[in-house]
């Protein structure tokens, strides 16, 4: 099983990842993001359902614009919910759009799975004041079932990934989504 987080360690600094890289969606070159210290309590105050920040740390580069970057790489303690989370923050939501945007168009081997009510996506979503917010449930080259939102609010995109299937499904991701994956 190729986790994200080797996926991130074989890129190295020659290529930017979105935090979409759990599709294998890269983005144009970048140096590391800031990650300054109130920008990764930002993302550590907003972390998934199910994650603390005990298990989650800053990142290294996932985007071209994206001002900080934490991976929760233990699995959610919440049931169904993924064993790996890449949270990024954006200065303004002009960014985050258009990184999200980016990295779909850039990889169009990347399946749009449906979601359990039979739509595809990305599609937007409204939630608890996140109108706008956009949402993306897809697999992977290896059968990796994630999940990848933006949280237009809080400047945030955010990849949950659980394992290979048959041991997650992308209902069980949406699920845990659904139930509180989203804060």
């Amino acid at each position: 099983m190729v986790r994200l987080r080797s996926r991130l360690a074989r890129a190295g600094g020659a290529t930017a990842l979105t935090g979409l890289i759990a599709t294998g969606l890269a983005t144009t070159a970048a140096a590391d993001p800031a990650n300054n210290p109130a920008d990764v309590q930002t993302l550590m105050n907003h972390l998934s359902g199910g994650y603390t920040p005990a298990d989650c740390h800053p990142a290294g580069a996932h985007s071209a614009v994206a001002v900080a970057a934490v991976n929760c790489d233990n699995y959610s303690h919440d049931p169904g919910g993924p064993w790996n989370a890449d949270h990024l923050l954006y200065a303004n939501t002009d960014d985050l759009n258009a990184d999200f945007q980016r990295s779909l168009a850039e990889a169009p081997q990347t399946p749009a799975q449906p979601f359990p009510d039979g739509t595809t996506g990305p599609t937007e979503w409204n939630r608890g004041g996140h109108n706008g917010s956009v949402v993306f449930l897809g697999s992977d080259r290896d059968d990796g079932v994630y999940l990848v939102w933006t949280d237009i609010p809080a400047r945030m995109l955010v990849v949950a990934e659980q394992g290979i299937a048959p041991e997650s499904t992308q209902a069980a991701l949406y699920d845990w989504w659904q139930a509180g994956g989203v804060r």
